[in-house]
């Protein structure tokens, strides 16, 4: 009893160190794990601009975006050709109707002329009418022949524009991610040790495995399709707008009403992409300690606390992924009828105030219409999740600016 009496008295002794502060003092100054910071609101454009920087520099931002204007251009252009040659094909045809019907009025016999001849590759000689080219006179063959060749010009241009263009954004996103995580690295080398006492691997391990496989393969396509598909729709919108401009009513009412709505999804999106991204790393952190410990597991047999205590943690991080992917697919479908809606409007318009307008620019600005259905969609939904997934390059940048244990050599 006495022997038990003195322990209980030598535990709940105060020990003095040779500095004069007692072993309480010393645990309650031991690094204890910080909580790991999230910001609020949306993605600074201090991050955007920094991400663009990194590509290789201004220059090579002012190249990307006038190379992506010329594309646009041209496939606007290349549209536009097709319109215009399909009214002239019109025209050539109501002449030429006009002109029969004028012979037949005056009752004039016109003997007909041979038709040309035409050789082909291997020498023979052909008809214009075994060619298929009996219905062109010779002006009209002529036109036609000029409005191919135009619209083959404009099509080998536009080939070789976007095949630049592509080449060269992705270039530049595979500089700016090798750029962003030389970065993370080399402040991390250099941060001191309490940085490594007070936050877990699991933490460090999110950001050089998520959040950089997320900056590689995730954000080049999304940020590619946000600024393609938005070039795109302005494209759309002159065409339709210069065929029939009351157009431009249902449009700005679109434009609003997507801008409130992209507004109000993106302020939960957000921040439960950045709950998503700091519910990851306790997952990580827990199965980097129980691979160090499972020695100490087995022989404890403790495999099942740690298997409920892993089940909790990824249900934590599952519950915030499901809620990121439910509110996608809502914004999704609201796009989806406000679009419809919109090609209602533009194609009775066309309906009740279309009566000049040709043939052809009428099939080029539904034509249009119809692929502004999908692509105003999606181009809204990529632009929410190109800034969705720049939480990741904020959580890198993040890192890039940890204080430093000593200046380099």
């Amino acid at each position: 009893l006495s022997v038990s009496s003195d322990m209980s008295q030598i535990s709940g002794a105060r020990v003095e160190m040779k500095d004069g502060r007692s072993t309480d003092d010393y645990a309650e100054s031991a690094p204890t794990q910080t909580k790991e910071s999230k910001s609020v609101g949306s993605v600074s454009t201090k991050t955007f601009m920094a991400y663009l920087k990194s590509t290789g520099g201004w220059f090579s931002v002012v190249f990307m975006v006038f190379i992506n204007v010329i594309c646009q251009v041209l496939y606007t252009g290349s549209d536009v050709w097709i319109s215009y040659w399909t009214g002239e094909e019109d025209r050539l045809r109501i002449q030429e109707e006009d002109s029969l019907q004028l012979l037949e009025e005056s009752e004039v016999i016109v003997d007909p002329l041979p038709p040309p001849l035409l050789t082909s590759i291997n020498g023979s000689v052909l008809t214009v009418e075994d060619a298929g080219l009996n219905e062109l006179s010779g002006s009209a063959l002529d036109s036609h022949y000029f409005n191919l060749g135009i619209y083959a010009v404009i099509v080998l241009g536009l080939v070789i524009t976007s095949m630049v263009r592509t080449v060269h954004f992705m270039i530049g996103c595979m500089k700016a991610s090798v750029n962003l995580h030389n970065a993370m690295f080399l402040r991390l080398i250099h941060a001191p040790s309490r940085f490594f006492d007070t936050n877990p691997v699991g933490r460090i391990l999110n950001r050089f495995s998520k959040d950089v496989g997320s900056m590689d393969e995730l954000l080049p396509p999304a940020f590619f399709d946000t600024f393609t598909i938005f070039l795109n729709i302005a494209g759309i919108m002159a065409v339709i707008l210069a065929v029939s401009p009351w157009v431009i009513l249902p449009s700005l009412v679109l434009g609003v009403i997507f801008v409130f709505l992209r507004r109000f999804y993106m302020r939960s999106a957000r921040d439960i992409k950045r709950v998503e991204g700091v519910a990851r790393s306790p997952v990580f952190s827990q199965l980097s300690t129980s691979l160090h410990g499972l020695t100490s597991i087995r022989a404890f047999s403790a495999q099942q606390m740690l298997r409920s205590e892993f089940d909790r943690l990824q249900d934590v991080h599952t519950s915030a992924w499901f809620a990121f992917i439910s509110g996608t697919r809502w914004f999704g479908v609201w796009l989806d009828w406000i679009v419809v809606v919109y090609l209602a409007c533009v194609v009775f318009s066309f309906l009740l105030l279309g009566e000049d307008v040709d043939d052809g620019d009428v099939g080029l600005a539904i034509s249009n219409c119809i692929v502004l259905t999908g692509m105003l969609q999606w181009g809204v939904r990529q632009s929410a999740e190109t800034e969705n997934l720049m939480t990741s390059v904020e959580r890198i940048m993040e890192y890039g600016e940890l204080e430093q244990e000593a200046p380099d050599l």
